[in-house]
């Protein structure tokens, strides 16, 4: 997914300093090193929350959400 976020970044000519990475396992490290901000839900694995800038109190959707109330739409 870092590859992929990367590319994205390029054609668009942005940087990561726009990019909130919000993922749950090891396959969203990768996007979590390019973005400026990582955060994830509760239940993702020890090596995510270790990783990750925030982590919510809450698991699966209900800590997307509370990820999305938080840095998203404030």
């Amino acid at each position: 997914k870092g590859f992929g976020v990367r590319k994205v970044l390029e054609l668009l000519g942005e940087s990561p300093e726009r990019i909130i990475a919000i993922g749950d396992s090891e396959v969203d490290l990768g996007m979590f090193e390019v973005a400026d901000f990582s955060a994830c839900p509760s239940h993702a694995p020890e090596e995510v929350k270790k990783r990750a800038d925030y982590v919510a109190s809450k698991p699966y959707s209900e800590g997307f959400i509370e990820i999305a109330e938080k840095f998203l739409l404030s």
